[in-house]
């Protein structure tokens, strides 16, 4: 008897519709698994390469910083000169609206440590008669170049609109100290067609720049005779503008930087008055108890948080306080702390 090989029906059909089905529902989830697992991976990286960019662009400015504070020059014990200085005051600024706030400007005289590296600024000086000042970037003539005495100075600022139109904070050195055109003369934050020729930019996206003293003072002058007793504590009047032998310098400066990170931001539900504490925002996550945050130019505190409103102190670092329309972009942005030690007081000497 011949034996058959055909096969059953169903060993010829294949896959069932039930079993394709498992397979597909099974292929489905396996793929979202690995798909969350991926884009977790990339949120991670992104969020890491932001860190570190924000992290790398703060430390370009602190290492700059370092360098030129490190090279402070509180001037000669016991001479009349006006040109050791060290000053973190306000500009004021207004804005589109008319609104007035205030930018910290952190400028001093300091070593001239360029002279190291640039072999022809040491023969600033050389011709008699010459007066010309010397320019960052080496456009001129060493021999019509005027002595440096070894000194330079240097100003920090933010600026609402950089080259790209963007928040940056710039620095501006003049490669000799004192005389016409002096970066801590005292009417310079005044004049703002003066105070930022040839300055350059060191950072962008720069939302806050600000610098703190001795005993938590936001402002310093240690000449004494720039600012007013209100302004600063120590401060003795004009009188002491020329009088070297009593300029006070602090011990160290922080200053503090706050970089926008692109990261979570919120819009102003309904308008804010000047003496308003009160405010409601709209986001995906609302900014925790403690967190500064910057509407237009001013900055408030967040103390608490009731019935779903924010409780804030207005106009902290150094803002003023101002009224605000609803639908205004709130941002936070990334602070970054540093304190310098100077290297030398005049009233550590005395």
């Amino acid at each position: 008897m011949a034996l058959s090989t055909s096969r059953s029906p169903r060993s010829r059909a294949g896959f069932t519709m039930v079993e394709l089905l498992t397979a597909t529902a099974l292929f489905t989830v396996l793929s979202m698994l690995m798909f969350q697992m991926v884009r977790g991976a990339l949120d991670v990286w992104k969020s890491g390469e932001s860190n570190r960019e924000l992290n790398d662009r703060a430390e370009a400015v602190f290492d700059l910083l370092a360098h030129d504070l490190r090279h402070v020059w509180p001037g000669v014990m016991g001479a009349a000169e006006q040109d050791a200085r060290l000053v973190c005051s306000d500009r004021v600024e207004a804005a589109g609206s008319g609104v007035l706030f205030r930018t910290p400007v952190l400028r001093f005289t300091r070593v001239l440590h360029e002279a190291r590296t640039r072999p022809w600024l040491r023969e600033a000086g050389r011709r008699p008669g010459a007066a010309a000042v010397a320019r960052p970037d080496g456009r001129a003539d060493a021999a019509e170049l005027g002595a440096t005495g070894g000194l330079a100075e240097s100003l920090y600022t933010r600026v609402r609109a950089g080259l790209d139109g963007r928040p940056a904070l710039v620095r501006r050195v003049r490669l000799r100290a004192g005389g016409s055109g002096s970066l801590v003369a005292a009417d310079l934050v005044e004049r703002p067609d003066r105070l930022l020729v040839d300055a350059v930019e060191i950072a962008t996206d720069v939302l806050y720049f600000g610098c703190t003293f001795d005993a938590e003072l936001e402002v310093w002058d240690s000449t004494r005779g720039l600012l007013s007793r209100d302004e600063f504590p120590h401060a003795v009047g004009s009188a002491s503008l020329w009088a070297g032998h009593d300029d006070v310098w602090p011990r160290s400066v922080r200053v503090e930087l706050v970089l926008d990170d692109g990261g979570e931001s919120w819009q102003l539900v309904s308008g804010l008055g000047v003496q308003g504490d009160r405010l409601e925002l709209r986001g995906r996550v609302a900014p925790e108890v403690g967190a500064r945050l910057l509407l237009d130019h001013e900055w408030v505190e967040l103390l608490d948080v009731r019935a779903g409103e924010l409780i804030v102190a207005r106009g902290v670092r150094g803002t003023v306080p101002a009224a605000h329309d609803g639908g205004v972009v709130v941002r936070r942005g990334r602070a970054f702390e540093r304190t310098f030690v100077l290297p030398a007081g005049r009233e550590l000497l005395r």
